[in-house]
């Protein structure tokens, strides 16, 4: 599948968690093409900075599994603090690996951090992946991906839902 058709079913895949969500903050580049799958709900969205916002979908260059993300590879933060320490829900959407086949979903984060313990929920190409007190919790693999696949393509431990669930649109 090319890279440009995984990040269109990751923005359609985010679009569904926005049900209730009034105000939300889209990132540049992948998380922008999340505004194409909202036409009919009641959603505001918002691509600038902004306080009191329900919900911020970013991309990171890496997540790990205490919630902490990398956004930026030199300095780790910028205006995307803000936003996350802000949102009250946030979303990262990005690839499972990088174009190499590295994992972006660590136990550890590499790059300096952009917020620690912020994140909420992760959606890739591969899965979906809540990020809970206890850890990464898989709830959702892509049609046509088995949990092989996810495990083998994430450093971090995942939990398994009881209910996980195989969702076509992601």
């Amino acid at each position: 599948m090319s890279n440009s058709r995984k990040k269109h079913l990751i923005a359609k895949r985010i679009a569904e968690e926005l049900k209730d969500v009034e105000v939300v903050h889209l990132g540049g580049g992948l998380p922008r093409m999340v505004a194409d799958y909202v036409a009919d709900k009641d959603v505001k969205i918002i691509l600038q900075s902004a306080r009191h916002i329900d919900l911020a979908v970013l991309e990171a260059l890496e997540v790990d599994e205490k919630g902490n993300l990398a956004i930026d590879i030199v300095s780790g933060t910028g205006s995307e603090l803000d936003l996350v320490t802000g949102a009250q829900k946030v979303i990262i959407a990005m690839t499972h690996t990088t174009n190499n086949g590295t994992p972006k979903i660590l136990r550890e984060c590499r790059l300096p951090l952009t917020a620690v313990g912020h994140v909420d929920l992760i959606v890739t190409d591969l899965g979906v992946i809540e990020v809970t007190s206890n850890g990464l919790l898989l709830k959702e693999m892509a049609s046509g991906v088995g949990l092989e696949d996810i495990l083998k393509n994430t450093e971090a431990d995942l939990f398994i839902s009881d209910e996980l669930k195989t969702a076509a649109s992601i």
